[in-house]
């Protein structure tokens, strides 16, 4: 496949897009269902593929990453069309969700739209019926209807076949007579038609034959009865005339047919017969007739059905359509998106109606006026360049594109003009180096240049980024003990590169990885530099404030012995380099130590769930080496860290852990307790020691209560209870109880079979009381359960009804349901029943899914049937509807098959 080319795009699917009005609503109503939904699937309606040129070689995300970055460098450049707009949006959303560059969302991307267009396709083909009362419809009524529907992309041809089954046959689009066709004859016919004998122009043409007329035609061919009508035939008519009794009628015909007979063409012969048969339809359509009463006169006439259902079709449709044409309205819009030289054009294209001059006349002064605008743009734009100022021809430049978007030689000039030369920011951190720099425009490229050296106008030195977007990178490669420089070039995509911006920094990294190994009287300390520092300065201070100092040339290491127990003490350590301005010194790195036993984890936490004095809290017991404090953290189950391992607090933070604020009490020196407040969900309670460097993990203790079930839901499906609820997240088992007949019974669910089974089903429903749910977490040695949640539900009586349902829809759209209710034997009492509708394409589990539409209060006859007939409106497929007891003591209701539920 050829190179992704934006002005090919533009041509080829913006511009397009833009003028179909079927497509850009569509694509707003996806872009709009997306905004409310990121899950939404409406996008499916729409051509993706062809909207974003996707590239059949793009099977990768690498590929898909950069067809997206050259799509928005496309629209960028289209910005003030509304489809490159809503496009740009569509794609932002995309991306966001993941989608846009997953191969797989594409290579699926087919298959679902098929089935979302064959679904669509059936519906259009019943509209079409619809539309086609006589059975026939011009294809470009046929096409708009198809366009309504959402079915750009397919077209009337393919669906002839099937259209043809459905008992459709789609015609070419019948043209309105040509103007002043009847022009040779108008002064004889109108008189002519007058005469009762006369009915039509085929009357006239046949009175060489007696005048019977059948089966004539006028549209592809002039002919009656199958024989073809020739302006001989016209002749010899007229001759006939001249033979039979002498009346006002034969008068009348004789001069028509002698006009008739000067036409020797047999094509413009076909044309006015065509016209007149078109007048008389149009007549009958302006009383408004409809088009099976129109059709059914022009066949009494002598018509050929199919002509005569053709024009009564044609004629029906332009007495409620117009066609579009161009208008000064159109050319307001096209300043409104600024294409300038596109009103201009569409103007001069405007018939030159008195009724329009002023409006046309004002249209041309604006017009005129960002024409003068623009000019005036560009040569501001041409002075500013010839001086240099870049930012200035850049202003000039955009203003000019505003004017008019849609000139392409305006965008061209902007990629080649140099951008500003970009303001660099520089932070260091240890030895990398994190530049940012404000981004111009989103289709820039940038390149960054390190050296030792200040830079000249021309940038030269080791390249640490090349071809990058966006507004920074880092560079984790800065030599230590140097002054750094930095410059940042940008480039449009085939534009020239602009000046370059500059900044510098000084790199004198600071001993990192200080870290304290403390005994009972001594501190090992140990820390990390680059190779080019010369030493580093160790300073110890004790709480009183006095300091020990020592300089550490040429290692990473060093030891403070004779130090007391349970002081804390304060390390502070400096890197000193040597560069080729003089001894240079880094900042400061620090901690604090103090010298006590080795630390060990906690291994023997105790939770007890609700505090020795009553409540909700829990009380937590552990043990622990002296002069260390320990703090207990709640993480979520599985992500605790595992005993023994050292993690700072970041690290637990980010495993998913929160620090408990706990008040610690000691009854002995060794031994502690803190009462933890209320937790909501379940726990790991874990001990973490905290030494000068890290924290140290112990073992952790499950803690909390388990979340309860919501949305506890019971319905009765055919001989069973169906039981449904919200499940809680991470909670692995269900325990489910319920009595029956005074016997307790329970059942354990997991997930995957609720999900499988779509519930719980439970067996002689009107047997069953007191149903409770407890939800359970935990493993084989501790098991938390939340507190038991009771199902509202009141057992139905024995008595079961069947219902079945018929569901029709009339020529003019309104849906219609016959429900038949029987009872069993004997007749149940009366009771109150409900018919719920659900639009969508789910089946309506319980009344709470769907919307009442009828209620049905049921008083059966001896019979024991019940029919009653229900108006649904109009709707749109698919729908489903279903039958449901309003009252919970009712008796059970039995569902016919499930097809006969969906409309």
């Amino acid at each position: 496949m050829a190179p992704f080319n934006p002005t090919e795009y533009k041509k080829q699917v913006l511009l397009p897009l833009m003028q179909d009005r079927d497509r850009m609503d569509a694509l707003k109503a996806a872009l709009a269902d997306l905004k409310a939904d990121p899950c939404s699937e409406s996008y499916l309606s729409i051509n993706l593929p062809f909207l974003f040129a996707i590239p059949d070689e793009a099977t990768s995300t690498a590929a898909l990453e950069q067809h997206g970055r050259k799509l928005a460098q496309a629209y960028n450049k289209s910005q003030n069309l509304p489809a490159a707009v809503q496009l740009k949006h569509l794609k932002s959303i995309l991306s966001e969700t993941g989608r846009f560059e997953d191969p797989s969302f594409w290579s699926q991307l087919s298959d679902k739209r098929r089935e979302v267009i064959d679904t669509r396709v059936q519906d259009a083909i019943r509209s079409l019926q619809e539309e086609a009362p006589l059975g026939v419809i011009a294809s470009s009524v046929a096409t708009a209807t198809l366009r309504s529907l959402g079915l750009m992309e397919i077209g009337v041809a393919d669906l002839t076949a099937e259209l043809g089954r459905a008992g459709v046959t789609v015609f070419a689009d019948l043209e309105p007579p040509i103007e002043n066709v009847l022009l040779p004859i108008r002064n004889t016919w109108e008189r002519v038609r007058k005469h009762a004998e006369y009915r039509t122009i085929f009357h006239l043409l046949a009175l060489k034959d007696g005048g019977t007329v059948e089966a004539a035609r006028c549209i592809d061919e002039l002919s009656i009865a199958g024989r073809r009508i020739t302006p001989s035939e016209v002749t010899q008519s007229h001759l006939r005339t001249k033979t039979g009794r002498d009346t006002n009628a034969i008068q009348d015909a004789q001069k028509f047919l002698a006009e008739l007979s000067r036409v020797s063409d047999g094509e413009q012969l076909r044309q006015i017969a065509y016209a007149t048969v078109w007048a008389d339809a149009a007549e009958l359509s302006a009383r408004s007739m409809p088009s099976r009463l129109i059709a059914e006169s022009l066949t009494n006439a002598g018509l050929e059905e199919f002509d005569a259902h053709r024009l009564a079709a044609s004629v029906r449709a332009r007495g409620t359509a117009s066609a579009p044409s161009l208008s000064t309205d159109a050319v307001r819009g096209l300043l409104a998106a600024g294409l300038l030289e596109e009103a201009g054009r569409t103007l001069g294209a405007l018939k030159e109606e008195p009724d329009t001059a002023a409006e046309r006349e004002q249209l041309g002064l604006r017009i005129s006026e960002l024409q003068e605008a623009k000019r005036d743009a560009l040569d501001a734009y041409r002075r500013a360049e010839d001086e240099g100022d870049v930012e200035v021809a850049d202003e000039h430049l955009r203003r000019a594109i505003r004017v008019d978007g849609g000139d392409d030689r305006l965008q061209e000039l902007l990629v080649q003009l140099p951008l500003r030369a970009p303001h660099v920011r520089v932070l260091l951190d240890s030895c990398s180096a994190l530049l940012s720099w404000d981004v111009q425009d989103e289709t820039a490229r940038y390149t960054v240049y390190r050296s030792t050296r200040p830079f000249s106008s021309i940038p030269a030195g080791t390249v640490v980024a090349s071809d990058i977007s966006g507004g920074g990178c880092s560079d984790r490669s800065v030599p230590a003990g140097e002054h750094v420089h930095y410059a940042v070039v940008a480039t449009r995509p085939g534009g020239t590169p602009s000046r370059p911006g500059l900044t510098d920094i000084e790199c004198l990294p600071a001993p990192n990885d200080l870290h304290a190994e403390a005994t009972l009287d001594a501190v090992d300390l140990t820390w990390a530099v680059p190779k080019v520092c010369h030493s580093v300065v160790i300073e110890l201070l004790d709480d009183a404030g006095r300091t020990i100092r020592h300089e550490a040339p040429g290692t990473t290491l060093h030891r403070f012995d004779g130090l007391t127990a349970g002081e804390t003490y304060r390390v502070i350590a400096t890197a000193r380099y040597l560069t080729t301005a003089g001894p240079r010194t880094s900042k400061p790195a620090s901690i604090t130590v103090t010298p006590r036993e080795e630390a060990r984890p906690v291994l023997d936490l105790e939770v007890e769930q609700g505090s020795p004095s009553g409540g909700d809290d829990s009380f937590a017991r552990w043990t622990a080496v002296p002069g260390f404090r320990v703090s207990l953290w709640a993480f979520p189950r599985g992500a605790a860290p595992t005993v023994g391992r050292h993690v700072t607090v970041s690290e637990a933070r980010s495993a998913g852990g929160r620090e408990l604020r706990a008040p610690v009490r000691a009854p002995t020196p060794d031994r502690f307790e803190a009462r933890l407040p209320g937790l909501s969900g379940i726990a790991l309670i874990t001990p973490l020691l905290e030494t000068d460097s890290y924290l140290l993990v112990g073992q952790s203790a499950l803690a909390g209560s388990a979340p309860a079930v919501d949305d506890v839901r019971t319905s009765t499906f055919a001989d069973h209870l169906r039981l449904t609820w919200s499940w809680p997240q991470a909670v692995e088992q269900v325990e489910v109880s319920w009595q029956l007949r005074g016997i307790t019974r329970t059942r354990y669910v997991t997930p995957s079979r609720y999900r499988n089974d779509g519930g719980v089903y439970i067996a002689e429903p009107t047997e069953i009381s007191d149903i409770a749910i407890t939800t359970v977490i935990g493993g084989d040695d501790e098991q938390i359960a939340s507190g038991k949640v009771h199902a509202t539900y009141q057992p139905q009586s024995s008595a079961s009804l069947n219902y079945t349902t018929k569901i029709t829809r009339s020529l003019i759209g309104r849906s219609t349901v016959q429900l038949v209710i029987t009872a069993s034997s004997p007749v149940p009492a009366p009771c109150a029943l409900g018919l719920f509708l659900s639009k969508g394409s789910l089946l309506p589990m319980d009344p709470g899914a769907g919307q009442l539409i009828q209620h049905i209060q049921a008083d059966f006859p001896d019979s024991g049937t019940l029919r009653q007939d229900v108006d649904l409106g109009r709707l749109r497929s698919p729908f489903w509807i279903r039958l449901f007891s309003l009252d919970p003591s009712g008796p059970r209701l039995i569902d016919p098959p499930t097809p006969q539920l969906k409309g």
